[in-house]
């Protein structure tokens, strides 16, 4: 009769405090992905004329150089943020192109420049509303979380960019953490090799 009493409320408080903990973690991933997309915008606006963001193309010759020329000017600083933060995916799209103008690292999602999103991606949201978004599902890097963030120049919304994690990399992080070897209390700081 005591052990129900005493095991009962030690399942449920344990219970609770691992949907608890799971809660933050994923809040903590969100704002880990949306301080990483405000660095991309930060980027951006602190170039001379926006980076030459704004343009006007009427041929797709015109298009492709703009694209090209946009993708030069920012693929540097994609790739040193995706490298400053592993497993983040991040970039920038271009409204008026209708492409992808970077995504890092680019050594894998080069083959992304370019091509426009889908009709139903949620980076259209973005666009269409101007408020920034964080979206879980299937996206162009695969089933992700990702954090978006409309560009603007006079107010009006001329892009956006992003930072992504894929799901499977944060369950992985989690079951890392909630095993307890992501904390210094429990331990190791770093996970093992």
């Amino acid at each position: 009769m005591i052990l129900p009493m005493v095991c009962l409320p030690i399942i449920a408080t344990g219970y609770v405090l691992k949907q608890y903990s799971a809660h933050v973690f994923l809040a903590e991933k969100r704002q880990h992905l949306n301080g990483v997309a405000a660095l991309l915008v930060a980027h951006l606006e602190a170039q001379p004329q926006f980076g030459g963001w704004q343009t006007s193309t009427s041929t797709p010759d015109e298009r492709n150089d703009k694209i090209i020329s946009l993708n030069h000017e920012l693929k540097f600083y994609t790739d040193t943020l995706a490298k400053s933060f592993p497993g983040v995916g991040v970039g920038y799209y271009h409204r008026e192109l209708d492409a992808i103008i970077t995504y890092g690292p680019s050594l894998q999602y080069t083959y992304t420049v370019g091509k426009p999103i889908p009709a139903n991606h949620p980076g259209r949201q973005v666009l269409s509303s101007g408020l920034a978004k964080i979206e879980v599902g299937q996206q162009v890097r695969g089933y992700i979380m990702n954090a978006m963030r409309p560009l603007k120049i006079g107010g009006e919304v001329v892009g956006y960019v992003w930072a992504n994690e894929l799901i499977e990399d944060i369950f992985a992080d989690f079951a890392w953490v909630n095993a307890g070897r992501g904390t210094g209390l429990l331990g190791a700081v770093t996970p093992n090799p």
